[in-house]
């Protein structure tokens, strides 16, 4: 369906589970599996993409067992050479890669900082708001120390 093929538009490792209904790790996310039924992959708007990835990440045609979806997949795949799923293999695991590398480092404002720090990432905490009063020409007082609000790190 539509939300399976947005899953797998967006969706890395290679995997063999997918044609048997579990679904493939890839990118962060999972890959859908690829066994529904045939008039639902029909009228799926990102077929040729799902099934171009079905092909290059878990063997395409020869590893789905409903016949009406491996026929679909037949037909959508028959101008993939072996050397071209192979390519295409290798640069999805890279993306695979990639994605998961960078979502070990990335860090969101509600995250812990210790969690931030333990993916290798970079977060700063301790932060405080102070008030600091103007003078009568608006700038900015402090006092002698000139006040910066805090910090930390």
């Amino acid at each position: 369906g539509a939300a399976a093929a947005a899953t797998v538009a967006a969706g890395a490792g290679a995997g063999a589970g997918a044609s048997r209904g579990e679904g493939v790790s890839f990118a962060g996310g999972m890959l859908p599996p690829i066994e529904q039924c045939r008039s639902e992959c029909d009228r799926c708007f990102v077929k040729e993409t799902c099934m171009t990835i079905n092909a290059a990440l878990e063997g395409g045609t020869g590893r789905i067992t409903d016949e009406g979806i491996a026929g679909l997949s037949r037909e959508v795949t028959s101008h993939l050479t072996p050397p071209l799923v192979a390519e295409l293999a290798k640069w999805l695991k890279l993306v695979d890669a990639e994605a998961a590398a960078t979502m070990a480092r990335r860090a969101t404002p509600w995250m812990p900082v210790a969690d931030v720090r333990r993916r290798k990432g970079f977060a700063m905490d301790g932060f405080t708001l102070r008030h600091v009063p103007r003078d009568g020409n608006d700038n900015v007082g402090g006092g002698a120390s000139g006040g910066s609000g805090g910090g930390g790190g």
